[in-house]
């Protein structure tokens, strides 16, 4: 399987909800194989509030492979943490994002930028 970059969150979130510029950019994208790491997944999941809204949320979900995490991503995560939290504010779901992105060695598309930028060796895009 080739995976060319991470979907965030927040970039999923707009595709979702149709948003113009994320549609536009998607449609561009025609030939790139995004992924989702896991927590992505589990965000999304997370902020459904019916069962007719997670069974839509898992169906688009589904066009994406979902990448979990190896006890490598973990202690990568912890460490990255544990060194940017104070400076940078890097969050938890942040870091636990990143590591397979770090492993993989593949870009993450976001709209934020700063919770990423920190963390060595990761690619972060904006999209749009």
């Amino acid at each position: 399987m080739t995976i060319d970059g991470f979907l965030d969150t927040n970039i999923l979130v707009d595709l979702l909800r149709k948003q113009a510029s994320c549609s536009t950019w998607m449609q561009t994208q025609a030939g790139t194989h995004f992924a989702l790491p896991v927590l992505v997944h589990m965000e999304l999941i997370n902020g459904v509030e019916s069962a007719a809204e997670r069974q839509s949320v898992q169906k688009a979900l589904a066009a994406y492979p979902v990448v979990h995490l190896t006890t490598e991503d973990s202690i990568w995560a912890q460490q990255q943490h544990a060194i940017h939290k104070l400076s940078h504010n890097v969050g938890i779901i942040d870091a636990l994002i990143a590591a397979p992105a770090w492993r993989l060695k593949i870009p993450i598309y976001t709209l934020n930028v700063k919770h990423f930028k920190p963390l060595p060796d990761i690619l972060v895009i904006k999209p749009y």
